[in-house]
């Protein structure tokens, strides 16, 4: 995530790909913090310690492996 316009994970804008990541998308996030505001599932996360996610309040974040 690079964080462009903000730090919604829901935005394509913020994420180098241009797009939103799905259950295809292997995710790495370097630095920054991401909110997560809707479920959604990736098929992998890589975090840098220092980085800060926080998810809404009845929000999932499916992670497969």
């Amino acid at each position: 995530m690079d964080g462009c316009s903000d730090n919604n994970w829901e935005n394509a804008a913020n994420w180098s790909c241009g797009v939103v990541l799905d259950i295809n998308t292997d995710v790495i996030i370097a630095a920054g913090s991401v909110t997560l505001n809707q479920t959604t599932t990736i098929k992998s996360l890589q975090i840098n310690p220092a980085v800060f996610i926080s998810v809404s309040p009845g929000v999932l974040l499916n992670i497969l492996y």
